[in-house]
């Protein structure tokens, strides 16, 4: 795994549009920091992936805390990335490729 400069500049776009989410307090800092880390080793299409893995699985993780009726509601979204980063390592250019065959309606 290598640093590309174009992959450096994807992750810092990405940071850029997570920064006001992190200065209206909903998102952490260490957030920030893990999806332009993650962008950077990634590039933008498996980080695309990680970000949807992510989201999927803190709305699980949102969902559970509900109904379990916790008091903390808090979603730990670091670990989420760090699950969709591992996903997205492995199988995130196929799942990219073919969620964009699927979307583009070519069957």
């Amino acid at each position: 795994m290598k640093f590309d400069m174009a992959a450096i500049f994807y992750g810092l776009l990405f940071g850029l549009m997570v920064f006001p989410f992190v200065r209206q307090k909903k998102m952490g800092s260490a957030d920030l920091v893990f999806i332009v880390l993650y962008t950077s080793l990634l590039g933008a299409e498996r980080m695309l992936v990680c970000l949807m893995t992510a989201a999927v699985l803190g709305l699980l993780i949102g969902i559970g805390k509900i109904v379990m009726n916790s008091k903390n509601r808090l979603i730990p979204f670091v670990s989420c990335l760090n699950v969709g980063f591992l996903i997205s390592y492995a199988y995130g250019y196929s799942i990219y490729f073919s969620s964009i065959q699927m979307l583009s309606f070519n069957f």
